[in-house]
């Protein structure tokens, strides 16, 4: 499989997402939570939680669609925050976990407790080498060993 070719600040897959803007534009906005709200013959609208604020109104020809949108964008207004606060904290955990992997490869690199063996050579040596192969593509590159 063709290794994977990541920018910084993109995704694998070549996606992007400032999340300071992201966060900033979230704190902008009319405060949440929001609803989704449609009375009869009207279009539907998006308003704070118990009808304390409009926010917006959904206009256009294909009533049931413009309900869903309605609906999409009043849970975005809690569903961003959240992601974004998901997305932090999985960064951190990476980050924690690329720390370790660079102490772990040095300690294997430069260790003078065991010798160190080509694979193949000693059991110990293979299963750590596994391990860490695993480590690397499956949180380092995002990506499972032989895709």
């Amino acid at each position: 499989m063709k290794e994977p070719i990541q920018e910084p600040g993109h995704t694998v897959s070549g996606s992007s997402l400032n999340v300071k803007e992201a966060r900033e534009r979230c704190e902008a906005a009319t405060e949440g939570p929001w609803e989704m709200f449609a009375a009869k013959d009207s279009p539907p609208i998006v308003r704070k939680v118990n009808g304390q604020r409009f926010v917006c109104e959904v206009r256009g020809s294909w009533q049931t669609m413009l309900t869903k949108d309605a609906e999409f964008i009043a849970h975005a207004r809690s569903d961003l925050p959240a992601a974004l606060e998901a997305l932090e904290e999985a960064q951190g955990k990476l980050d924690a976990v690329e720390e370790a992997w660079e102490f772990v490869h040095l300690a294997i690199l430069d260790s003078d407790t065991h010798p160190r063996h080509g694979y193949g050579d000693c059991d110990s040596c293979d299963a750590v080498w596994d391990m860490l192969i695993v480590v690397e593509h499956c949180i380092l590159r995002g990506t499972k060993e032989g895709e």
